[in-house]
């Protein structure tokens, strides 16, 4: 048997024996008060494992001192409607047919116990008749609470159901039963209707009010319900949409993968009252996935790449619907901006992952030119054994270095440690790495003493020089000009102008290029800003692409970057 139904059967039968006995009989009272006790065990409101403190236990015991010392057929009969609108509000509810009967079976005892028993000591009046029925409800009763204590528990799955009774439904059951009541005792007064006769009008009257208010109730052909009225605006069908968003946001930010979060969080509506189960799935989650059990009607909610089906053990209302309908859609947006936020790591990393290889890349890059320039001047003709000691001498070391410090970059964590060197040092540096290659350096103004970040002044120089090296591949006879200008570098050809869609974009994003991986002068344009440098196309003309590469003014710099009519070598001719 289940213990929940036998409590429930036992409290109704303590309140009938209380009442047969007389509530102003001691032994009544004392039944009364083991009928609350009862009830309390019983009750679905509070949680059973909650703990009740010395502050409660005082509440209840002046609450309970107080309600039998002025107990009372009066009394009584407002304790039986609500108690059977509390019984009423757990049948709307309950997991299984045979619970929901149980709980209908309580509500016939309540009422017939208020009608045959309860309102007849209360109110006077002609009671023909109350000696055969009064009978009826001694011998019928118990087989009735016989039937709800047989009847099995509500199956709950494991899982602890949120809300113990349907309040709307509730209220409802309360005002038709005292509307009923109240409705009867009015005719007897008014009319002088006998007992029976006074209640069984009411009760008719009660009946075709029903009658019409469930008409107008359900949708109609041009008009909607009254039912979908009222439920988009009360929402009170025993969920708790507040307890159930705080915990859904909880778990979005203890979860950092969205198919996990996404199954946890779906797989915890069983949770709520007539939820049995139900099938879904997701954009980013492998296949169909299941919970609980799927077997009753099937309502299916699509949002954002996601499909939920939800199993109910019985067809949910129209509200109950629109609110997991709202309860899923707020759980798809968390959904899609988990999914979102991965996808945005990601490629913050990948990106971050191909700048530092474009980069490295080009520096090796550099270096290879250099080595086949160390290569080419060994397979002149006019070459001699001396000449060519003396320029391996003087570049190998310095390619070594630079090798060596791209290696190094490779093992960095955290931002590139920048390494300073004098000016004059690095310009003589650059024009020994460079002899054999047909470049002119000329020196404008004598370089300043101070030092220099040569990681860019080198990254820098490389990438124009390669550049330049390109186009002499079309043009045997390119001119390239290297000046120095105080801390100001320039490289400077004569060949065609840059496309100016190109000259545009050329600092500001990554360009496609099929000598490599368009990203050189976009890098040492990010590096030059960084360290507080400016890398500027400055001549871009026919006979004049010019590229600088400087420091800027504390105060800033007015002078046109693009200046017209300017000389067509300018360094070189200065």
């Amino acid at each position: 048997l289940a213990q929940r139904q036998i409590l429930l059967a036992a409290a109704l039968l303590v309140l009938m024996l209380a009442i047969f006995q007389g509530l102003e009989n001691p032994v009544g009272r004392t039944l009364a008060l083991a009928h609350f006790g009862l009830f309390l065990l019983w009750q679905p409101v509070v949680r059973a494992r909650y703990r009740l403190g010395l502050r409660d236990l005082l509440v209840m015991a002046v609450l309970f001192g107080a309600v039998i010392t002025a107990l009372s057929p009066g009394l009584m009969v407002a304790w039986v409607l609500v108690l059977a609108a509390v019984v009423a509000g757990r049948a709307f509810i309950a997991y299984s047919m045979l619970a929901r009967l149980s709980y209908q079976l309580a509500v016939v005892f309540l009422i017939l116990l208020l009608m045959l028993e309860l309102l007849p000591s209360v109110v006077p009046g002609d009671m023909v008749g109350m000696d055969a029925v009064s009978g009826l409800m001694k011998y019928g009763a118990p087989l009735i609470l016989l039937a709800i204590a047989a009847l099995p528990a509500e199956r709950r799955g494991g899982a602890e159901v949120l809300g113990g009774i349907d309040l709307l439904s509730s209220l409802l059951i309360l005002l038709v039963l005292a509307v009923t009541v109240l409705g009867g005792l009015a005719l007897m007064q008014i009319d002088g209707q006998p007992y029976f006769r006074a209640l069984l009008m009411s009760v008719m009257g009660m009946a075709g009010a029903l009658f019409v208010l469930t008409w107008a109730w359900n949708p109609q052909p041009g008009h909607a319900g009254l039912g979908l009225q009222l439920s988009r605006r009360l929402l009170s069908t025993g969920l708790s949409f507040e307890e159930w968003l705080h915990g859904m946001t909880t778990q979005a930010l203890a979860e950092a993968d969205p198919e996990q979060f996404l199954a946890r969080e779906i797989g915890g509506l069983v949770r709520f009252p007539g939820v049995t189960g139900g099938k879904w799935s997701a954009e980013g989650c492998e296949g169909e996935r299941r919970f609980g059990l799927i077997d009753g009607p099937v309502r299916t909610f699509v949002h954002r790449g996601m499909r939920v089906e939800l199993s109910f053990a019985r067809a949910p209302s129209a509200g109950l619907v629109w609110h997991y309908n709202l309860m899923l859609r707020v759980l798809a947006e968390f959904y899609r901006e988990k999914r979102h936020t991965r996808e945005l790591q990601t490629r913050s990393y990948l990106q971050a992952v191909h700048e530092t290889g474009a980069r490295l890349t080009h520096d090796v890059k550099n270096l290879l030119q250099s080595l086949k320039a160390l290569c080419a001047a060994v397979e002149r003709p006019d070459s001699d054994g001396a000449t060519t000691r003396t320029l391996f001498l003087k570049q190998l070391p310095q390619i070594a270095r630079r090798l060596e410090g791209t290696l190094e970059k490779l093992n960095q964590v955290g931002p590139d440690q920048v390494e300073h060197t004098p000016l004059p040092q690095w310009w003589q540096d650059v024009h020994s790495r460079h002899q054999g290659e047909r470049l002119e350096f000329i020196v404008i103004t004598p370089p300043v003493a101070e030092p220099v970040p040569q990681a860019l002044y080198d990254s820098v120089l490389e990438n124009l020089i390669q550049n330049a090296l390109v186009k002499r591949h079309r043009d045997a006879n390119l001119r390239i000009v290297v000046a120095l200008d105080g801390r100001t570098l320039s490289v400077e050809d004569n060949g065609t102008a840059l496309p100016a869609e190109i000259a545009r974009r050329l600092f500001t994003e990554p360009l496609q290029s099929e000598q490599g991986l368009g990203m050189g002068l976009y890098q040492m344009g990010q590096l030059a800003d960084r360290l507080g440098y400016r890398l500027r196309l400055v001549e871009n003309r026919p006979g004049c692409v010019r590229f600088e590469l400087d420091q800027p003014a504390v105060e800033g710099d007015s002078e046109d970057p693009m200046e017209p009519g300017g000389d067509a070598m300018g360094p070189a001719s200065r």
